[in-house]
């Protein structure tokens, strides 16, 4: 496309907007209502902590639990019409539109379950440990709001007399003196006047809004247990170096769990925990 269609392109739709914006500046009556505010965000809720724990067979609980996430705000109502008072003018109009409803927030997600690392020497030290690493529940949506009103019409229809102006063609002799006549044909104006009804129509009420999305469920937290009576070597799985301290040997080290499921079954009852655990 050169640089001719592109102007052309642009300025047809420059008169076409221009011709739409002025249709409704004669056409309608009342002020817009404004847009209903959107609802917050529920906060997101935190995880449950972390611990590291010796069991040695006593009773002990813990609570790793999940923080809820935060209901989402409702939204604020779009706001109706104003000014919506009209006369009877001389063409149809249209009342102003309400405003759209807010959408309502979404609800925060629920934080995780913390994690349990458990040391032990038998799987009988862990009978009486009970973990309560439930996650906390999502958030509840909030609502979307409705929207405004639109102006309503006092008048939906009215008539006026109008005078137009049309033309016709009438056939006219232009003689001399010596009664040479010849026919001339010619428009002329002349006056007529009717009756036309005009309408109104009544403004659109502003679009609902849509409710938010409910908050995620957290996660349970997992529980890592370790036959082991002294913490577990720290490890090194990377490392930056010189190229002088390369010359010797440089170990890396990390820890290999082995993923089992039954958890519940090696803890104490009442443990709220996933039933996977790392071993």
């Amino acid at each position: 496309m050169n640089k001719n269609k592109i102007l052309i392109s642009l300025l047809s739709l420059l008169m076409i907007t221009f011709s739409i914006e002025t249709w409704s500046f004669f056409n309608s009556f009342g002020n817009e209502g404004s847009n209903g505010q959107a609802g917050y965000e529920g906060r997101i809720g935190e995880k449950g902590r972390d611990i590291t724990y010796r069991a040695d067979g006593r009773s002990q609980f813990f609570d790793l639990r999940g923080q809820d996430g935060g209901d989402g705000g409702h939204a604020e109502q779009g706001e109706d019409a104003r000014w919506c008072t009209h006369h009877e003018p001389e063409n149809d109009i249209e009342g102003a539109s309400g405003g759209n409803g807010g959408q309502g927030g979404d609800g925060g997600d629920g934080g995780n379950g913390g994690i349990a690392t458990l040391y032990y020497r038998t799987l009988s030290d862990l009978r009486n440990v009970v973990v309560d690493a439930s996650p906390g529940y999502g958030g509840r949506a909030g609502r979307g709001s409705d929207g405004g009103y639109g102006c309503m019409c006092e008048t939906y229809e009215w008539s006026k007399m109008l005078t137009e102006t049309n033309y016709r063609t009438v056939t006219k002799k232009d003689c001399d003196a010596q009664n040479n006549c010849t026919e001339k044909r010619e428009r002329v104006p002349y006056e007529r006047s009717y009756e036309k009804t005009f309408y109104c129509e009544d403004g659109e009420s502003g679009r609902a809004g849509k409710d938010g999305n409910h908050g995620l469920n957290g996660q349970y937290g997992r529980v890592k247990l370790i036959q082991k009576e002294t913490p577990l070597e720290q490890v090194r799985p990377r490392a930056n170096s010189t190229l002088e301290i390369l010359r010797d040997p440089l170990f890396l080290s990390r820890h290999l769990w082995e993923t089992r499921k039954g958890a519940h079954s090696i803890l104490g009852s009442n443990s709220q925990v996933a039933d996977t655990y790392n071993l």
